[in-house]
């Protein structure tokens, strides 16, 4: 049973639109952009409790693929805060419910309750450190509340995403999870690629806003693009696109799906190129190579080998006249990993290995600094403030030296291992790879326990890959878990808690599982 909402006949809601409407006219005439923002929180709130609430993960991986940050009260609002709104409203929402909670069965499998229970023992040692650290900084002088919260709200709100699904996965509802899911990466593919070729297009990679890299901002309403996001979307949209596309079953069944799963993986190749990132055009085309072994397309995959070879061959045989002078850096720096000339792409080169040096040397470190003592070895510090003393580091000792100590302040080592360490001390660090390894093991379970011949076992089977490639990327690139992957986990879970129910019911699994 839905929440209780009174009944809003036809007249009401015309009336109210036109009176908005009006009103919003005379906002933006006035300038006054503030109030415009405000009404338009109030409007997709109320449209949210009125029934969009059912479409939550499909919003949330939509503006997490998206990567906006929105700044328009004076801090930034990006898709690590909207997640904790998201599950927090959910909570508020169905805490009553309790025909939405988790199937016995699957509670008291080995895989769940691990799961669940050593996250919770995570974010509960993530809480006392906070207010610890807050009480009894380790240099109050540079102590920052907001960045202490905003780096525990980054590591935590994808852990609190994944528990919510343990304690009502029944709220996920789906129809046809495949074609959503590329429905959903087709359009923020589209966006991003655009807003990427714009910015390309105005003879620059992107500006920098309060120290933020990106690639789009429109001052009204303060919004920017991360300029990291393909890095990270492209490889899936590729993986997800072709294991849809080989399984032989259902990409037989329409034209239509083969056209849009194939557009899906051109647009993620092209993503990739666009990226930036050293590595992500490998990625691509790994995972691409990995989706036809598991779907067991040889053809293909012998096929792909001889144009991949083809393609790296041409580009290092003539590589002047396809690369020319006037393409942007950020593209030659895709690309530049498959060069062998090492004199080409020679300032793309450069930044890759001045990067690479960058975060070794950071790396050593932030180790030393962990061991610096013992009270940091076990339990870590607290995060220091990005302010004048990071910029007089960067104007005193250059950019490179600079950055570096900046980093080491702020806990933002560029490898997960480090900023563990450095953070949450070698205690938090066993917490937190506990909670990957036995999220792989969920999904193994999960992959096990759904029949093979449900659509839903390669969305599980590809969040199960992204988990992994997270592992290594997160270890040589940083970053904690990303909260698209976190959705799909809490996706999977609930297909997982789905299947379960239908079959202590005697129903057939595929009921539930394709509603």
């Amino acid at each position: 049973m839905d929440i209780w909402l009174p009944r809003l006949t036809s007249w009401m809601v015309i009336l109210a639109s036109m009176i908005g409407a009006v009103y919003v006219a005379q906002c933006i005439v006035d300038g006054n952009y503030f109030t415009i923002l405000l009404i338009i929180i109030l409007v997709a709130g109320l449209f949210y409790i009125l029934g969009l609430y059912r479409y939550t993960w499909q919003i949330a991986l939509l503006l997490d693929g998206l990567g906006f940050i929105y700044a328009p009260l004076g801090f930034k609002v990006s898709a690590t805060e909207i997640s904790i709104i998201l599950v927090v409203a959910l909570l508020v929402m169905t805490w009553w419910r309790k025909d939405l909670s988790l199937n016995k069965r699957l509670r008291g499998q080995v895989e769940v309750f691990f799961t669940l229970y050593i996250i919770l023992t995570f974010l509960l040692y993530a809480a006392v450190h906070f207010y610890y650290f807050w009480k009894n900084p380790v240099n109050a002088a540079d102590y920052s509340f907001s960045n202490s919260l905003k780096q525990t709200s980054q590591i935590c709100a994808p852990l609190c995403i994944i528990v919510f699904v343990f304690l009502k996965p029944r709220i996920f509802k789906w129809k046809n999870i495949g074609k959503t899911l590329v429905n959903i990466t087709i359009i923020y593919l589209i966006i991003d690629i655009a807003i990427r070729c714009y910015s390309l297009f105005i003879g620059g990679p992107g500006v920098v806003v309060n120290g933020d890299d990106a690639m789009l901002f429109i001052p009204g309403i303060n919004l920017l693009e991360n300029v990291y996001v393909l890095r990270y979307v492209a490889p899936f949209v590729v993986l997800l696109g072709a294991l849809l596309l080989f399984e032989r079953e259902r990409s037989a069944r329409c034209p239509v799906s083969r056209i849009k799963l194939s557009l899906l993986i051109f647009l993620g190749f092209i993503g990739g190129t666009l990226s930036g990132g050293r590595a992500v055009i490998i990625a691509c085309v790994l995972f691409f190579l990995i989706a036809a072994v598991i779907k067991k397309r040889i053809t293909l995959l012998v096929l792909t080998g001889f144009i991949v070879g083809g393609v790296i061959s041409i580009v290092n045989i003539f590589p002047d006249l396809i690369f020319t002078k006037d393409m942007p850096e950020q593209v030659k720096r895709s690309v530049a990993l498959i060069v062998i000339d090492r004199n080409a792409f020679y300032n793309a080169r450069a930044s890759i290995e001045s990067s690479t040096n960058w975060r070794m040397t950071l790396f050593e470190r932030a180790l030393d600094e962990w061991k610096s003592s013992s009270f940091v070895f076990w339990v870590g510090r607290d995060v220091y403030a990005y302010n004048y003393d990071d910029i007089l580091e960067k104007s005193l000792k250059g950019g490179y030296e600079g950055s570096m100590e900046s980093s080491l302040r702020r806990g933002a080592t560029h490898n997960l291992i480090t900023d563990i360490l450095l953070t949450y001390g070698l205690i938090g660090a066993i917490l937190y790879y506990a909670i990957l390894v036995w999220l792989i093991l969920l999904l193994f379970f999960l992959i096990k326990r759904i029949p093979k011949d449900q659509g839903q076992r390669d969305i599980i089977l590809v969040t199960l890959i992204m988990l992994l490639y997270h592992i290594i990327y997160a270890n040589v690139g940083g970053g904690f878990i990303p909260n698209g992957l976190a959705w799909l986990i809490a996706l999977c879970v609930a297909m997982g808690n789905s299947w379960f129910v239908n079959y202590e019911t005697k129903e057939s699994p595929s009921r539930e599982l394709v509603r």
